[in-house]
């Protein structure tokens, strides 16, 4: 009899301590993807034909932090996401955010089953790893296919950091320099003009010789 009550001692301690254990575990991975790199992937999905649809293409990009590819979302990933269509502009941040579920795979550019709402889980983004995709209404978007992969800013805006401009500053210096000391001293290559005065006739050199007219 003591030794059941000691074995049902142990289990009940057993799972005390687990139901500590689970909201801490939940509660560190929580904190763990807060902060770190962020990344933004950009979703592209062909608007299909109908009333009130978008035409052309919906885009969005998403920006997370410390997000691997392949990982489930969890919340504290996202940092912000924005979409356009010819109709429909939305914007989603820390201010109005609800929740963002599903994973992007660990190989871009794919297909996603991603699901993204605002707080007030009106607005937002669902795609499905088969192609389909919708925004939300009021005022939907939808498709049949879509594409998710890594966003790359456009060509046309370069962007450099801090190191690139030090070194490009350091470049235009150097080429300052090289500039400098190969230009002529002053009077170096204007060689003097010469007048001669030989009965009645002037010189102006280096040309030919001529008579004065006066």
């Amino acid at each position: 009899m003591t030794s059941r009550r000691r074995k049902s001692h142990a289990i009940l301690q057993t799972m005390v301590l687990a139901a500590v254990a689970i909201p801490c575990v939940e509660a560190g991975a929580q904190s763990s993807c807060t902060g770190g790199a962020t990344a933004t992937y950009q979703f592209t999905g062909t608007c299909s034909t109908g009333n009130g649809n978008c035409t052309g293409t919906g885009v969005g990009q998403l920006t997370v932090q410390h997000y691997t590819l392949g990982n489930n979302f969890a919340s504290c990933n996202f940092v912000s996401f924005t979409y356009h269509s010819n109709i429909l502009n939305l914007t989603i941040n820390s201010g109005n955010f609800g929740s963002l579920s599903g994973r992007l795979p660990p190989s871009l550019p794919s297909t996603a089953n991603v699901t993204l709402y605002d707080s007030t889980f009106t607005y937002g983004i669902y795609s499905q790893i088969g192609g389909s995709w919708n925004t939300n209404p009021p005022q939907e978007d939808f498709g049949s296919s879509h594409i998710w992969g890594v966003y790359v800013p456009p060509s046309g805006v370069p962007t450099l950091g801090l190191p690139s401009l030090i070194a490009l500053g350091a470049l235009l210096a150097l080429l300052g320099t090289i500039l400098l000391r190969r230009l002529p001293r002053q009077g170096a290559a204007c060689p003097r003009a010469r007048t001669e005065r030989i009965r009645g006739i002037y010189w102006l050199g280096p040309g030919p010789r001529g008579t004065a007219s006066g």
